[in-house]
Order: C-alpha cells, then sequence, then structure tokens
C-alpha cells in the first residue's frame, strides 16, 4: 500500500522546488554560522531522499529509525558502564548473541526460549524464526 502515483510525484516535485530554494538562499545568506552545516544537510537530503521518504512508496516501512536506535542502546549502555568490550572477539560475540535474541524477539519468540535453546546448542534456525 502507497500514496497514488501522482501524489507521490507532486511530492518529489515539490521537495525538489524546497531544495533549490533552500540550497539558493544558504548561498545567498551564507555565514560562518551553520551555513555549512545547512548546505550539507541541503545536499544529504537531495541525495538520500529516495531512503528517507522510501516509506511514500511502501507503507510497511517505518517512517522512523527508533527500532534500530532502540536495538543499539543496549551496546551503548554497556559501553557507558564498562568503558568498553576486552576484545573485538568479546564484542563480535556480544554483537551476534543481541542480534539473535532480537530477531527472535520481532518475529514473536520468547527470548528466554530462545536463549535456552541457543545454550542447549540447537539455536532456532532462520526458517523456524520466520514461520
Amino acid at each position: 500500500m502507497s500514496f497514488p502515483e501522482g501524489y507521490v510525484k507532486r511530492f518529489w516535485k515539490e521537495l525538489e522546488t524546497i531544495l533549490a530554494r533552500a540550497a539558493k538562499k544558504n548561498q545567498e545568506d551564507y555565514s560562518r554560522y551553520f551555513s555549512h552545516e545547512e548546505e550539507n544537510l541541503i545536499k544529504r537530503i537531495h541525495k538520500y531522499g529516495n531512503n528517507y521518504f522510501a516509506w511514500l512508496t511502501d507503507f510497511t516501512l517505518p517512517a522512523t529509525n527508533n527500532l534500530s536506535e532502540r536495538a543499539l542502546r543496549g551496546v551503548k549502555s554497556h559501553m557507558k558502564i564498562s568503558g568498553q568490550f576486552d576484545s573485538v572477539k568479546t564484542a563480535r560475540y556480544y554483537a551476534m548473541i543481541r542480534s539473535y535474541i532480537e530477531t527472535c524477539r520481532r518475529n514473536g519468540i520468547n527470548e528466554i526460549a530462545a536463549l535456552g535453546r541457543l545454550a542447549e546448542g540447537n539455536p532456532y534456525t532462520v526458517e523456524e524464526i520466520i514461520k
């Protein structure tokens, strides 16, 4: 499901108009206070607009990256408390386990059950998780 094609075309046309006006205004009022950051933002929206606004053509995509940020919260908390991982190897183990747990949780599988199977040496397979 998505917006009608005509609406999406009008959106992209209007976005291009806004970005062109913003770039022109930024060049006219260029100062040492944040003008460079504004210019970078305009360029970034122009370059990655298809990624930022992909939800216009596919309503199943989230409009924000909150899930990704929540997934990273545990790692950031660990680093804040411990300062770092003991080694790259430890960080990889942590990332693999977190990825497994998050994947199970987002597909409706109890995390404790998933960890129990992992400890038994019989982790959920991709086919079992996706079912």
